[in-house]
């Protein structure tokens, strides 16, 4: 199961988008018992208590996750910007493909219903994404690791320069032995 795109290039629209993840969305569904399904440009998710759209933003093609309002939720900042639909509010949560967005509203439900399942006892689909999730966060992003190569790189040279200092010391040492 492919929760990362791994698209030659990005799908135009979401229905094509959906029609490129469709047997592992399918799969997806029919191990966790979630309904998804693509209807005038928006895909529909429902798990046994929420409802949830994934929607793509007329402003710059960003997909967004809307939840269905259980109560009122106040505004978020990333609100402001896009569209808005009555009785639903928008999730700050980054779509990288509609399967990571299913397993985002899997995670979910579990977490808002309490359920406490043991890891083994998961859908092997919810297993995988854990798992993913779990070494995405592990692995710093490419900023970050840039940053880090640098930080080590400069240490690496300074401690050469004290290297070398320290062996000039010890030249002039054994050149020099009266003046030390």
């Amino acid at each position: 199961m492919q929760y990362r795109s791994t698209y030659a290039s990005y799908p135009e629209s979401l229905a094509a988008l959906f029609q490129h993840e469709k047997d592992d969305i399918d799969l997806f569904c029919r191990q966790t018992g979630v309904t998804c399904r693509c209807k005038l440009g928006f895909i529909i998710i429902k798990t046994a208590a929420e409802s949830w759209v994934l929607h793509q933003s007329a402003l710059d093609d960003t997909i967004l996750l809307y939840h269905k309002n259980t109560q009122d939720i106040p505004a978020r900042p990333k609100a402001a910007v896009y569209e808005q639909y009555a009785r639903y509010h928008i999730q700050d949560f980054y779509v990288e493909s509609i399967c990571y967005a299913l397993g985002y509203v899997y995670l979910h439900e579990l977490c808002t219903s309490r359920k406490e399942i043991p890891f083994e006892q998961l859908p092997p689909v919810m297993q995988d994404f854990l798992t993913y999730t779990k070494r995405r966060m592990e692995r710093p992003d490419r900023h970050m690791r840039r940053h880090k190569r640098r930080a080590l790189l400069k240490q690496q040279k300074k401690a050469e320069k004290a290297r070398d200092a320290q062996r000039i010391e010890e030249l002039i040492a054994s050149l020099f032995p009266d003046s030390v």
